[in-house]
């Protein structure tokens, strides 16, 4: 009721306080899917002059979270292209425009990560599971002295290092022994060996 005791009238039929009839019920829908791009037009080879793109989402943008700082566009030999606008279509496709570009060869283009859908869903290009991020190689780093403990500044998601053990699996490094295995694509193999400060590299003159 309002502060001067009326109760609701929700279907304005002039009786108020109705059990059924004036209570309000509504959905609301939670959006956890993060966008990604479908498809870029023009695509393949071009024989003229480009000046603009269409993007395609697999869903509504929020045009607020697409600038031009969000999109890279470079000509053979590196040069980038400057964006000159960003024009809404509809909700999902978004023409970027740029200055023309003559020049015979391959371009690349880079759209996002940080765009985001109306629900604030960033980019998940790669439907790995974390929107936003930008593609490429990902480490752990692990600090031996618990005094250098910094949080990478203007990273998002990174953390401060914890005390706690972390317990890492490598082989040891026995001196005058090979050390053997197999590696396929992309594997690694980790090892550790203990060195005295005065005990010099052949390999180099850094020791780690």
């Amino acid at each position: 009721m309002d502060t001067l005791g009326n109760l609701m009238d929700q279907d304005l039929d002039g009786t108020p306080g109705e059990e059924f009839q004036d209570a309000l019920r509504t959905q609301q829908a939670i959006d956890l899917t993060p966008p990604r791009v479908t498809r870029v037009v023009p695509s393949g080879d071009l024989a003229e002059t480009a000046a603009s793109i269409d993007v395609f989402f697999s869903e509504g943008i929020d045009a607020a979270t697409l600038a031009s700082s969000d999109i890279a566009i470079t000509a053979p030999g590196g040069t980038p292209a400057s964006i000159t606008a960003i024009t809404r279509v509809t909700d999902s496709i978004h023409r970027v425009s740029f200055t023309a570009q003559t020049a015979f060869g391959l371009y690349s283009i880079r759209v996002g990560p940080h765009i985001a859908d109306p629900s604030g869903n960033e980019l998940d290009q790669d439907r790995n599971g974390i929107p936003g991020a930008l593609p490429g190689n990902y480490y752990l780093i692990v600090r031996a002295d618990l005094y250098n403990q910094e949080k990478e500044a203007g990273r998002k998601g990174n953390n401060v290092a914890v005390s706690a053990a972390l317990p890492l699996s490598a082989r040891s490094l026995v001196s005058g022994s090979d050390a053997h295995g197999t590696l396929k694509i992309d594997d690694r193999a980790d090892y550790y060996c203990s060195v005295t400060q005065a005990l010099m590299c052949k390999s180099g003159p850094f020791c780690r």
